[in-house]
C-alpha cells in the first residue's frame, strides 16, 4: 500500500473534546487586545472566567487526552497558564479585567494565546 493509498489518521479521541471548544475561545480572547479592551467591562468578569477554567476547572499540565491532543499542545497552553500565572503573582487576583490587560506583562499572555491557538489549530 502506497502511502496516497494510506486510509486518513484518525484524530485523538478527547475524552471532553466540549473543553477544547471553550478552551479555543478563550484563547482567542486572550490574544486579541481589541477583543478585550472592547469587551471586558468593568463588572463582568470575562477574565475571572478564564481564570477559573484553566486554574482550577481544566488545568492544562494533565490535559493530554482529555482537551488537548499532543505534549505540544499541553506546552504551549501551560506557556499561557504561567504568562497569566505570572500577572496574577505580580498583581494580585482584584483587579478589573482591563487593569490587567494594561499591565506590561501581559503583551506575554497576548503572545503565548496566540502561539497556543497557532498549535491547536494544526492539530
Amino acid at each position: 500500500m502506497t502511502s496516497s493509498q494510506l486510509p486518513p489518521r484518525d484524530p485523538v479521541k478527547l475524552e471532553h473534546p466540549w473543553h477544547r471548544d471553550t478552551l479555543i475561545d478563550y484563547l482567542r480572547e486572550l490574544s486579541d487586545r481589541e477583543t478585550q479592551e472592547r469587551d471586558w467591562l468593568p463588572g463582568q468578569g470575562n477574565f475571572d472566567y478564564v481564570v477559573h477554567f484553566l486554574f482550577d476547572d481544566q488545568e492544562p499540565h494533565d490535559a493530554l487526552g482529555y482537551y488537548l491532543r499532543t505534549q505540544a499542545e499541553v506546552n504551549a497552553v501551560v506557556a499561557v497558564y504561567d504568562a497569566i500565572d505570572s500577572v496574577l503573582n505580580l498583581y494580585g487576583t482584584e483587579l478589573e479585567d482591563l487593569e490587567y490587560v494594561a499591565k506590561p506583562e501581559w503583551s506575554n499572555v497576548i503572545a503565548t494565546s496566540r502561539r497556543a491557538l497557532e498549535i491547536l489549530a494544526r492539530s
